[in-house]
């Protein structure tokens, strides 16, 4: 019986597209550190493998919440560690990954979540969910905003709000309801589908 490795192996030969190259690389650097972000001031790393596991856990994430192939998820932050398991979970499902400016104005992230259809929302913390949700009422498409750091929502509930943990977990469990999913949504693209947005930082992108 062929293992999920063999089988994520074999999506990735299939077409050089951006998350079956990406996870030729899981698969293969298994052990190599793939980057290293500072906690509290001391160095953390993570392998190809822990970073892959993370991006099949947001990816599944996404498809038990419905997220289609082509459908379009866009991610409000800085640059950190969480922007790229969103990035790589997102074309890994299938989907168009989109990126906005953490500096954006409200009105700003309304225009470009409007803009590429956006239907999943990620946010790096409270600050930038405070945009999100002034502007959600325009946005008809979107459906989900989940957040990296919750650290200061401790008191906040929204039922379209949800953090990047409980996102990981719903995965998990979807995952493993669905097996061989991943590695169909893997293989699913081409290289000529779209594959990520990048707007420029004038008013109009």
């Amino acid at each position: 019986m062929e293992t999920q490795e063999t089988l994520a192996l074999k999506a990735a030969d299939a077409a050089d597209t951006v998350p079956t190259v990406f996870w030729r690389s899981v698969v293969t650097r298994a052990d190599d550190v793939i980057l290293r972000q500072k906690d509290f001031g001391i160095w953390q790393s993570l392998t190809w493998k822990e970073f892959g596991l993370i991006a099949r856990e947001v990816g599944m994430g996404l498809a038990s919440l419905g997220f289609e192939l082509g459908e379009c998820a866009s991610v409000l932050s800085n640059t950190n560690r969480e922007w790229l398991y969103a990035d790589m979970g997102i074309l890994g499902a299938g989907g168009v990954s989109n990126g906005i400016y953490p500096t954006d104005a409200p009105a700003q992230v309304e225009y470009l979540c409007s803009d590429s259809s956006t239907v999943f929302l990620f946010v790096e913390d409270d600050e930038q969910l405070d945009k999100a949700l002034e502007v959600r009422g325009s946005l008809p498409k979107l459906r989900k905003i989940v957040v990296f750091d919750t650290e200061g929502l401790r008191d906040f509930a929204d039922p379209q709000v949800m953090s990047l943990d409980a996102l990981r977990a719903a995965g998990r469990d979807f995952d493993v309801a669905h097996p061989g999913l991943w590695e169909r949504r893997l293989a699913s693209r081409k290289a000529s589908d779209l594959a990520v947005l990048i707007y420029t930082s004038g008013t109009t992108g």
